[in-house]
């Protein structure tokens, strides 16, 4: 049966986790905490297809620019057109242009992952992350954000974790309601049991280094590896959180071969 969730205007948090053909998925999304009165949520996640072929991921309005909720929330209803006969590059073009039409100067950031027949494929615009595990926890792929700091630990010039403190990480140079976007892609490779997928907005990866994701969510037992994130991520104390923003991800494990 085709199934679409569009998760989007919540105020506080919101987490759900639950069972989806041969895939376990789970998803947690929360305002800023230090936001207040009718300051929006930018951030929203989606969930669209059938068992056998559906997308799943996060779009975050850009910071300092206007009417980020509008943006995210218009490109996660465009993806969410999904189907397995539909073109991702086109719902990804399409979607660049309601960003667009809302002639505001808006502009937000898109991750998500594409399955179909168990074959998994990724997309970005920006510098909402994409992390991607084996059942042993070792790394598959990691998506580069696009910006100059994200370079800079792609080329090794940069630490993943000496980079969530650089005073321009927030500096993106690629975003979707841009003339010209850069859609980066993977090639498609089959996703295996016990394999893991996390997509999130930068503030999810602002604030946690990729290492300590893996030890929470990318080995282990999914269901509490997925509660333990869940709880990190609520608690946001002074001491361990660097950047207050909306937090937003979706979380997927393989669990049936």
């Amino acid at each position: 049966m085709p199934f679409k969730k569009i998760i989007c205007d919540i105020n506080e948090f919101e987490s759900d986790l639950f069972d989806f053909g041969d895939y376990r998925i789970g998803y947690f999304i929360s305002r800023h905490k230090y936001k207040e009165g009718t300051e929006q949520n930018e951030d929203s996640l989606f969930i669209s297809g059938d068992e056998k072929s559906f997308v799943f991921g996060v779009a975050d309005g850009a910071g300092g620019h206007p009417r980020g909720r509008d943006a995210s929330v218009a490109i996660s209803e465009e993806i969410s057109k999904y189907s397995a006969n539909t073109s991702s590059l086109d719902l990804i073009e399409a979607a660049n242009q309601k960003v667009n039409d809302l002639k505001a100067g808006a502009r937000a950031t898109l991750a998500f992952a594409e399955i179909k027949d168990d074959n998994i494929r990724f997309y970005h615009v920006g510098d909402s992350e994409i992390l991607y595990w084996n059942a042993h926890g070792n790394e598959l792929y990691t998506s580069t954000p696009h910006s100059g700091v994200g370079h800079m630990v792609k080329a090794g010039v940069l630490g993943q974790e000496e980079s969530l403190s650089h005073p321009e990480r927030n500096y993106v140079n690629n975003l979707m309601g841009d003339d010209l976007i850069k859609i980066e892609s993977t090639s498609s490779s089959i996703m295996k049991k016990g394999h893991t997928v996390l997509i999130g907005s930068d503030g999810l990866f602002d604030n946690i280094p990729h290492d300590t994701l893996t030890e929470l969510i990318g080995q282990g037992g999914f269901d509490k590896s997925f509660e333990d994130l869940v709880n990190f991520c609520k608690t946001q104390t002074e001491d361990k959180w660097l950047k207050f923003d909306d937090t937003s991800f979706v979380v997927i494990r393989k669990v049936k071969a």
